[in-house]
């Protein structure tokens, strides 16, 4: 392509908005470079949600205490379907607060309530992260799903 081609390219303004597409570009190459230089303390746990994979970095002490709550909600569950009376169960609230400055993920909930489903297979948790640089992410996924996620980039840890 043509130094001519290439500057017309650049100065074209894009369909969605009437910033520059190279203004465009410009700035997402800025995100993935904060991105990496995030990523380093921690490793990348992944999140596989229907079709959608989020990831997103995390101590791994951080992933150990997840494993651990959601291994007692899936007790939680075991423990509901031995009952013989019904009574309210204790909701999984796992939520873990980062440091802004460091550049690390903000904010991670993960919300299950086993008195709304029968058993885990139906359960879903509803899962939010906030990022430092402002992303709000808020989606809802199988809670069998997330745990084997969970304990996959939990196992691949050094011990």
């Amino acid at each position: 392509m043509s130094v001519a081609a290439l500057q017309t390219a650049a100065g074209a303004r894009c369909a969605f908005s009437s910033r520059p597409v190279r203004r465009q570009h410009a700035v997402r190459r800025a995100l993935s470079l904060r991105a990496t230089a995030q990523a380093g303390p921690a490793q990348a746990l992944s999140f596989h949600i229907g079709d959608t994979t989020i990831s997103f970095p995390l101590r791994a002490e951080e992933a150990r205490k997840l494993s651990v709550a959601l291994a007692t909600v899936m007790q939680t569950f075991a423990d509901k379907q031995q009952a013989e009376r019904p009574k309210r169960w204790p909701s999984l609230e796992y939520v873990f607060k980062g440091d802004a400055s460091a550049r690390e993920l903000e904010y991670l909930e993960v919300f299950c309530n086993p008195n709304a489903h029968a058993t885990p297979f139906d359960a879903r948790a509803l899962i939010t992260l906030r990022t430092a640089d402002g992303l709000r992410l808020t989606t809802e996924g199988k809670l069998t799903a997330v745990k084997a996620d969970v304990d996959e980039f939990v196992s691949q840890l050094p011990s």
